[in-house]
């Protein structure tokens, strides 16, 4: 709207100028054709007494003298009626556009209140949903802990008095009650992770994956795995939702290369001159076809059984979430038997 008056006045204060220039001209000619009329009348006067000038003749030069007038007028009202024209097109082209603008913000007005109405419904059905998750998953873990416990109690007690097909039965429904635990837990921590606030820091990453890397060689010493980790990778992170991060991948490689004989994990972090930093996570493991990638980062969705590799098929998810939330990305590669690689960014 400012843009359209400031365009109206500059086109108006051009109007005026050539509406003097053109009236001043138009004074000019007329005098200059005055003159040049008095000239003639004064020549031919004094061409001699012998000779006066006749009356017709004087007569005749003050009517072309009016005529001449008459026409320069004329001409000045033509260019001030098409000023005046052109002028009334302006101011109603600018009118017509600043009926535009506010058409234009009005509804803009009206856009944003619809997307504050939507975000504040969206964020209070994501709020119930998580609370009737965090609800549902804590209230069920008490009948599982419970199913759990009598099945172990009946095996125990009257296992001895059971077939075999009976205490099969037994150990079934303990296992199912022990993996229904598992997925409840995953949920629960989903719950948590939406609920609790992201704390940046600077983070030292490099020491973060040596510490988790000691402690998964704490726990199977039995295992030998050569894992490397490069000094210097930091980032602005979490370090808690971090050490989520790095569990769950570091997990995941020690798990998925389980049978190698020679397994090897490599930690890298690239940053190119313009680029993301993009942190990696290398295993010579099992692999994965490249088509079922999509699948890694979705609750519960496994590439490979729970006879072949324990796991909920969780823990991918909430990393994509915890990457989510610190502005970066979560992605995949890998090849049957020939490994796997995550890489992320913050």
């Amino acid at each position: 709207m400012i843009r359209s008056r400031t365009i109206l006045l500059s086109a108006f204060g051009t109007l005026v100028a050539m509406l003097v220039s053109t009236t001043v001209l138009t004074r000019k000619n007329t005098r200059r054709l005055k003159e040049d009329a008095e000239q003639v009348f004064r020549t031919l006067k004094a061409t001699g007494p012998e000779r006066p000038l006749p009356a017709d003749r004087e007569l005749q030069f003050a009517q072309d003298y009016r005529v001449a007038q008459g026409f320069s007028i004329a001409v000045a009202l033509l260019r001030l009626a098409a000023i005046g024209a052109f002028l009334l097109v302006l101011l109603s082209h600018a009118r017509k556009q600043e009926q535009a603008e506010a058409r234009i913000l009005e509804l803009n007005r009206d856009l944003e209140q619809r997307v504050r109405e939507r975000t504040a419904q969206l964020e209070i059905t994501i709020n119930e949903l998580e609370s009737f998750n965090y609800s549902v998953s804590h209230d069920l873990r008490s009948p599982l802990r419970g199913i759990d416990g009598f099945s172990q109690v009946m095996l125990e007690e009257y296992g001895p008095g059971l077939d075999d097909q009976g205490r099969h039965y037994l150990s079934r429904i303990r296992l199912g009650a022990q993996r229904m635990g598992q997925l409840i837990d995953g949920l629960l921590k989903m719950s948590r992770l939406n609920r609790s606030e992201l704390e940046r820091a600077d983070l030292d990453l490099s020491a973060l994956f040596r510490e988790v890397a000691d402690d998964l060689a704490l726990s199977s010493p039995e295992r030998r795995v050569e894992i490397s980790i490069p000094d210097g990778m930091r980032a602005q992170a979490d370090r808690e939702m971090m050490r989520v991060v790095v569990e769950n991948l570091l997990s995941n490689a020690w798990k998925f290369t389980s049978r190698r004989e020679h397994a090897r994990i490599e930690v890298d972090q690239t940053a190119p001159a313009g680029g993301e930093r993009t942190v990696s996570i290398r295993d010579n493991g099992v692999g994965f076809e490249m088509a079922f990638a999509a699948k890694l980062f979705h609750a519960f969705q496994r590439l490979h059984s729970e006879r072949e590799f324990e796991g909920n098929g969780i823990g991918l998810a909430i990393v994509q979430r915890i990457i989510a939330r610190h502005g970066g990305r979560v992605w995949a590669e890998g090849e049957p038997g020939e490994g796997a690689t995550i890489h992320f960014t913050i």
